[in-house]
């Protein structure tokens, strides 16, 4: 079994399962469109897509705690960004964008370091003033 579960877990898949519902109970029939991400079904000769009913809860909860983690995050005063692996920054809250005197989109990309500079030349532009001797 580990041999089939290596192979199936590296590779995207498509299943098809095919049932003649005239065959099963209501019962049956709702335990089989409710453990599918969607069923097509047809009646009187046109077919229908029909949505699994968990998975679209679960979709609207799961989209529902990111609006509401994103409101956490700009209602913090202190200047945040998460910044990857790259010293990217791919997230920043209003705070961090406002002080960069940014968009919180434009500061999506930037590597911290530029974030950095960005705040010093606009804070204290006299400490970047260079003079030929």
């Amino acid at each position: 079994m580990g041999k089939i579960d290596d192979i199936i877990s590296k590779n995207r898949m498509i299943a098809w399962d095919l049932y003649c519902v005239d065959k099963y109970s209501t019962t049956d029939v709702v335990e089989i469109f409710s453990n599918h991400q969607f069923s097509l079904s047809k009646k009187k000769g046109k077919w229908k897509k029909i949505g699994n009913f968990k998975l679209k809860k679960a979709e609207e909860i799961a989209f529902r705690d990111v609006k509401d983690w994103e409101q956490t995050f700009d209602a913090v005063p202190d200047l945040i960004a998460i910044i990857n692996t790259k010293y990217q920054i791919v997230h920043a809250n209003r705070a961090m964008a406002a002080k960069l005197r940014l968009t919180k989109e434009e500061c999506i990309g930037l590597t911290c370091y530029h974030a950095i500079m960005l705040f010093m030349v606009q804070t204290s532009p006299t400490l970047f003033v260079h003079t030929s001797s």
